[in-house]
């Protein structure tokens, strides 16, 4: 309940989904006794680490980026429930990494968005251990929430990076430029507009174009 508190609470109030996903990260290792966990973000053909606790410097030289061609990789992309992946399952170039990281096995858990896996957990275990039915659940529809919450998120800094890049163009354009509705109403201008008619935005935006 603990980790549920957390994790819901870090998603509702994140303004980007960095600091979100690291919290579960934290609580995730935290209730499950991993050595280490992390988060791999797919960008493109590529799955790369973006958010951890507990890993080295050296695995994450070596590790930090993973291609979803690659047998490892595609395994992660492709999966729709937590996978079990012993040292004896991975490909021999990175038996040995793990070995040296001091896992027994990693527990993945994929981070589904609203229609495919955008990434997913890792968790690092020193040790055998087993997984109840209601442990995986669990995982599986907390990755689903925090898959969604970060769609949601880089699509609204898509929206402010792109609101912000519009802002920066058109304020530089000695032109009188504005954008409005099917209503007339105006939703943006620059600050030839503002200057021009002497106004505030306040008195602007919104209202008509014959009112203005």
């Amino acid at each position: 309940l603990a980790a549920v508190n957390a994790i819901s609470a870090a998603i509702a109030g994140a303004q980007e989904h960095g600091p979100m996903v690291l919290t579960a990260v934290e609580q995730l290792k935290s209730l499950t006794g991993a050595r280490a966990a992390w988060f791999r973000l797919l960008e493109g053909d590529t799955l790369m680490i973006t958010r951890q606790v507990g890993l080295s410097e050296k695995f994450l030289r070596e590790r930090s980026a993973m291609d979803v061609h690659t047998a490892d990789g595609g395994r992660i992309a492709q999966q729709g429930l937590p996978t079990v992946l012993t040292v004896a399952n991975l490909e021999p170039e990175n038996q040995r990494i793990i070995r040296e990281e001091g896992f027994d096995h990693i527990l993945l858990v994929p981070v589904k968005g609203k229609t495919s896996v955008i990434g997913s957990f890792g968790l690092g275990q020193e040790r055998h251990r087993d997984y109840t039915a209601e442990e995986l659940e669990f995982l599986t529809v907390t990755g689903h929430q925090v898959g969604i919450a970060i769609e949601n998120l880089r699509l609204m800094e898509q929206i402010i990076r792109s609101h912000r890049e519009w802002i920066s163009t058109f304020d530089s354009i000695d032109d009188l430029i504005l954008v409005h509705d099917s209503d007339y109403r105006i939703l943006k201008l620059n600050r030839a507009v503002l200057k021009r008619l002497d106004k505030s935005i306040a008195d602007i935006v919104f209202h008509r174009c014959e009112q203005v």
